[in-house]
């Protein structure tokens, strides 16, 4: 029951958003960020699998307690508004694991 308890927490989803978008701005600025495609790769996967942690646990509440999203929020822009926000964290998250997946298998030079 403690997922029941769980508030909305934008800032965080937030806050993920803009470490994604740091990662991918820095590695197409800079070529690197820990010096070897291996360690990007790595960090890419893990900061992506974290990043898509948050809106995959959100729909999952979502979808198991359907009725007590309804009740805590009448406000159905507010529902669809806090849907959009996860779709996009998550795509950011899956984004960033592509990326980290493809710094992680490339050949070096």
């Amino acid at each position: 029951m403690e997922g029941l308890r769980r508030r909305r927490d934008g800032p965080t989803m937030a806050a993920l958003t803009v470490f994604a978008v740091l990662y991918i701005a820095w590695l197409s600025y800079r070529g690197t960020l820990a010096g070897t495609g291996r360690l990007d790769g790595v960090i890419g996967v893990l900061l992506g699998l974290f990043t898509c942690s948050y809106p995959a646990s959100h729909f999952l509440d979502m979808l198991l307690f359907h009725r007590y999203l309804a009740l805590r929020s009448r406000d159905r822009r507010s529902i669809v508004t806090w849907l959009v926000l996860n779709g996009l964290v998550l795509v950011a998250g899956l984004i960033v694991i592509i990326v980290g997946m493809t710094r992680f298998t490339r050949r070096s030079p």
